[in-house]
């Protein structure tokens, strides 16, 4: 398997409180994994849902399938991905950064293809916000 790796990355951050006193503290991280993803996940959709509306094209349906495709998107295997964690004992919090590959646009809108019919206004509205995206240095 290839893994895509454009020279663009989306990034999510994520922050937990470090609850065990142990120096094992893979459940902190992956609560801020899950944090940072979950941010970098709705950053993605906020992007869609503001734009759609913008224009009046979404329905409840779509909205569904765009969060089940930006997940089933970042999951994919041959995307990059990475993962830091950066620990503050001092403030008793882990900070975690998880990196994605912007290809893993692209493969949004190969999904949300597969799951929704789009009308050609909604096709060419979602096109031109994934090229604005790709291109981007941030997303906020």
């Amino acid at each position: 398997m290839i893994v895509i790796n454009s020279s663009r990355f989306l990034i999510g951050y994520g922050v937990a409180d470090i609850k065990s006193t142990a120096n094992d503290d893979l459940d902190d991280k992956e609560d801020a994994y899950f944090n940072a993803r979950r941010m970098l996940t709705f950053s993605i959709y906020k992007k869609f849902s503001q734009v759609l509306d913008k224009y009046h094209l979404k329905s409840d349906n779509l909205k569904n399938i765009l969060l089940f495709s930006i997940d089933k998107a970042i999951d994919s295997m041959d995307i990059y991905k990475e993962k830091k964690y950066v620990v503050l004992p001092h403030y008793r919090k882990v900070l975690a950064l998880f990196l994605v590959d912007s290809s893993v646009l692209e493969r949004i809108r190969q999904t949300v293809r597969a799951q929704y019919n789009f009308t050609n206004e909604q096709r060419a509205v979602i096109d031109r916000l994934i090229y604005t995206m790709q291109n981007e240095d941030t997303l906020h």
